[in-house]
């Protein structure tokens, strides 16, 4: 019986056996033939005695390969999660879940779902603390249904159906790659860059390998490397953009040469990319007021009136 879980587990592995196609085949076949004998029983009354009594004999022999109580348990409910919050590496290989996700363990860093049965990541599942994702052999077809945001290691990312990168994003390149200097704005600093990459499904690749973009300022030797925890896999030749905003604070700056490049995994490929710098306005220093300004120096004189010579000598640097 699958018990409501504690504060205490921080680990659960629950490994169930693959379900092979040749386990799925006998399986449907096993399925059709349970059908054909409840239609021939539901004519059970115009049977002779000669014929009921073969039917069993024929419905025992069919099904005794598959005992009844050998087909292992695959299905569990979310509830049984819900009381394990200190929960951090999770092992659900080959399982069903039912229910919702909204109080799922939100402490995860590592979650190994191989054949995981649905087509898209619950919305409700968090996995904002998410390190490590395992899904292999899984019918995932999208992340999320809609449209989800990450954000990681101060970075926004998102990933969206699209077939170019749009206008206002410059400068562009239909490589994986793109070199450019920044140029000065009169009253304004650099806050931050968004990227934009476009890259279609070759169809050719196992997507087992991380997507990654990396920028470099050359002028300050100062290198960033990002790659999120998902990345969207469009349907085979078909494209999709991946969008990103990285905030750099005073890295970059007027006259710097920048280099850009995206590495997708294997069997996606880059069609173009294009950068588009984000300006703030330079904070300037404020004049004080007159009034302000003989505030300040009443303020100070009544200071001095109460210290001492030697206190004011001491306090003045060499």
């Amino acid at each position: 019986m699958w018990v409501q879980g504690t504060e205490s587990i921080r680990g659960l592995s629950l490994n169930l056996p693959k379900l092979t196609e040749d386990k799925r085949r006998r399986k449907n076949a096993f399925a059709l033939l349970a059908k054909q004998y409840d239609d021939e029983d539901s004519n059970e009354k115009s049977r002779l005695p000669d014929e009921d009594n073969n039917l069993k004999r024929r419905r025992l022999s069919i099904f005794s390969w598959q005992p009844a109580n050998t087909a292992p348990i695959r299905s569990f409910s979310t509830w049984a999660f819900e009381k394990m919050v200190r929960l951090k590496l999770l092992n659900l290989n080959y399982a069903e879940l039912n229910g919702g996700y909204k109080e799922f363990p939100r402490s995860l860093v590592w979650l190994c779902w191989r054949g995981f049965p649905l087509k898209s990541i619950p919305i409700d599942l968090c996995l904002d603390k998410l390190v490590v994702l395992d899904m292999r052999n899984s019918k995932v077809k999208y992340l999320w249904k809609g449209i989800r945001v990450l954000h990681e290691c101060g970075i926004f990312s998102i990933f969206l159906p699209g077939s170019r990168v749009p206008e206002w994003f410059r400068p562009k390149s239909e490589s994986p790659s793109i070199s450019f200097d920044i140029q000065p704005v009169p009253g304004h600093k650099i806050k931050g860059l968004s990227l934009c990459i476009l890259y279609m499904n070759l169809g050719d690749g196992g997507y087992i390998d991380d997507n990654c973009a990396k920028i470099n300022n050359k002028t300050k030797a100062v290198k960033w490397t990002y790659s999120p925890t998902f990345y969207g896999i469009p349907e085979v030749s078909q494209d999709m953009l991946w969008l990103s905003h990285w905030t750099f604070g005073d890295q970059l700056e007027a006259g710097d040469e920048v280099h850009v490049i995206a590495e997708m995994a294997s069997g996606l490929h880059v069609k173009e990319c294009g950068i588009r710098l984000i300006y703030e306005k330079k904070r300037m220093p404020q004049k004080l007021s007159k009034a302000a300004v003989l505030s300040i120096q009443r303020w100070e004189m009544q200071i001095c009136q109460h210290m001492s010579w030697e206190q004011l000598h001491i306090s003045v640097p060499s």
